[in-house]
């Protein structure tokens, strides 16, 4: 189905106006995702309620199985606090970690390798205040000037941009700042993006699709979610094929 702005409109004014969510996609027929979508390309913020039943079901789960709320927040961009009171609301007890001193020397010692707090703390499962916290226990500056990339990094980078055009993703990839991804593409005169896409680029991926390319192999291929092919499909008239 191709959605028009009014359709679109419709939905966000029944979000604005506090009907649930899953009442929302009965309604209207579309998935969580794409509404999701349609919240964050409007600048809506969403509500914390909004978030449906089996959707807190699967992180709890996923609490449960790891006991670290950080990278779960990260996985589906959801603040720990959430996390936390749902958590709550099932009676699953938090753990609190206990972290040996060997193992925050180690954190700063890849901190003085990598001098970046963000990629430190992701790669130990650890929030950026407890990397700084740890830094400032042994007097370790964070002000250590930037890290020196070599231009074949750089070409890489820009590269996998050009191929997927999202500065957030392609940060992501290779653990730098959107901002150092930003600055790469103007010091070359390489439009950005930002979380949109060119219309070259869409058509692509669209002709991929009637060429017979499935859609899991288009999501691993251009790092897009499913819905957002489905979209473009359905903008350009495109029928979805039963794939088998």
């Amino acid at each position: 189905m191709k959605y028009t702005d009014e359709y679109r409109g419709k939905v966000l004014e029944e979000y604005k106006n506090g009907t649930e969510v899953q009442k929302i996609i009965n309604k209207f027929d579309i998935c969580e995702d794409t509404l999701y979508r349609w919240l964050d390309k409007a600048e809506i913020q969403r509500r914390f309620n909004s978030y449906s039943e089996k959707f807190k079901d699967k992180v709890v789960e996923e609490y449960k199985k790891l006991q670290n709320a950080v990278p779960i927040s990260e996985k589906y961009d959801i603040p720990p606090n959430y996390i936390y009171k749902w958590l709550d609301e099932e009676g699953v007890s938090r753990k609190k970690r206990s972290y040996s001193e060997d193992f925050k020397d180690k954190v700063r010692q890849e901190y003085l390798e990598v001098k970046n707090v963000k990629t430190v703390a992701k790669n130990n499962g650890l929030t950026r205040k407890t990397v700084r916290r740890w830094l400032e226990e042994k007097d370790i500056p964070r002000d250590q000037g930037k890290i020196g990339y070599p231009d074949e990094f750089k070409e890489k980078v820009i590269d996998h941009y050009l191929q997927i055009y999202s500065t957030k993703k392609t940060a992501e990839k290779f653990e730098i700042s959107q901002s150092t991804v930003r600055n790469w593409l103007k010091d070359r005169g390489i439009t950005c993006y930002g979380n949109a896409y060119p219309d070259e680029f869409k058509e692509k991926v669209v002709k991929g699709y009637e060429k017979g390319i499935g859609i899991i192999e288009l999501t691993s291929k251009y790092d897009l979610g499913s819905s957002t092919i489905y979209d473009w499909l359905d903008d350009k008239g495109v029928e979805r094929q039963s794939r088998s």
